[in-house]
């Protein structure tokens, strides 16, 4: 596993969590029962799938070791990569970095702003 794991949220995403101190995750997050994150390595991969239509996302990064193996899970998903998905709310604010990304003159996000998994 790693030891970080990755939010993105949309702009509205973003504002509605940092107003709160229990964010229970988007509506895609309440559907599936759990809050999804990624790692470092799937963080590009999911912005494309998911939120390509989107000018300006917002990611946060968390460690791991921060929650319980009853509420954090490692789960297949796409390709059959395993993902971080947190069953519980959780503190937006608590994250140990922030990044706001938008779009290049190419349409899309530059993701070399944020470091590697260390």
């Amino acid at each position: 596993m790693t030891d970080y794991m990755y939010k993105i949220l949309r702009a509205h995403e973003w504002e509605e969590a940092v107003s709160m101190t229990s964010y229970r995750g988007s509506q895609d997050d309440t559907r599936d029962g759990f809050i999804h994150f990624s790692t470092r390595a799937q963080l590009e991969a999911t912005a494309t799938k998911y939120f390509s239509n989107e000018p300006l996302i917002h990611i946060t990064q968390y460690k791991c070791e921060n929650y319980s193996p009853e509420l954090l899970r490692w789960e297949k998903s796409r390709n059959g990569d395993l993902f971080p998905h947190l069953y519980g709310p959780i503190n937006i604010s608590r994250y140990t970095n922030h990044w706001r990304l938008t779009k290049t003159e190419f349409g899309i996000f530059d993701f070399t702003v944020l470091p590697e998994d260390y």
